[in-house]
């Protein structure tokens, strides 16, 4: 308790002593599921001081760290509480509010009429944005059918219009089907790799070599076993209703 009050001291602990400071990644459990990252949030879940002390059981076995299995029996054995970091990361999705919505603007393309919402991410500040058209609400109380695409952000298919694998441009596509049906979202997402140092576009440039030269190798094959690649689809897309 002393060492989770931020009111104490070092002239309150004894020495000698030792004691391991663990940092904290800002975003928790959603950003890297580790064991320090799980104390915090639960402290933090509980409406306590956002501060945790780890303590490893062994099992008495064979003097290992013990599993999960083993810590679900010694909490069941001793009638303590027990949640695992899966169970954390799914509380803080179904229950936090983790995108905020900043701008919602017309955008007027060559399919027609959509509605642009750019959303911002609390955990790592990326941006992602839903383009919606026509009506996608619910009509007589009933939720409709609605064609979505969701699309990874890649640079050289949508705006440079390159192809992959001889497939494409998903983005252009789906776009068009969702204005011909009259309705419909595409959810157009920023990916890990869209920022940060090394994930600019020359690593995409690299990425994008790579996959073409594992589409020529597969081409190759599919023609030596006399198979068709030509309802291979695109690895960042996909459009369902």
């Amino acid at each position: 308790r002393a060492m989770a009050d931020f009111r104490s001291s070092p002239a309150d602990f004894r020495r000698p002593g030792h004691i391991f400071p663990l940092r904290y990644r800002p975003g928790g459990v959603i950003v890297r599921p580790g064991h320090t990252e799980a104390a915090l949030d639960l402290a933090k879940a509980s409406g306590s001081y956002p501060a945790g002390v780890l303590c490893e059981i062994v099992d008495r076995r064979d003097g290992s760290v013990a599993r999960t299995p083993q810590l679900m029996e010694f909490a069941k054995q001793h009638g303590l509480k027990i949640v695992t970091i899966a169970d954390l990361i799914r509380y803080r999705l179904r229950h936090e509010q983790l995108l905020q919505q900043v701008a919602a603007v017309p955008l007027v393309t060559r399919h027609g009429l959509f509605t642009a919402h750019c959303f911002r991410s609390v955990i790592d500040g990326t941006e992602h944005v839903a383009l919606v058209a026509g009506d996608v609400g619910t009509a007589n109380g009933q939720a409709n059918s609605v064609l979505t695409h969701l699309q990874m952000q890649q640079h050289l298919t949508d705006v440079f219009g390159a192809l992959h694998c001889g497939q494409g441009p998903f983005l252009d596509q789906a776009m068009s089907a969702i204005a011909a049906a009259g309705a419909g979202v595409v959810l157009y997402v920023q990916g890990q790799q869209s920022t940060g140092p090394g994930r600019g576009l020359a690593a995409e440039l690299q990425a994008f070599a790579c996959s073409q030269e594992a589409c020529s190798t597969s081409g190759r094959t599919d023609a030596d076993s006399n198979t068709s690649s030509s309802n291979r689809a695109g690895p960042s897309s996909s459009l369902t209703q």
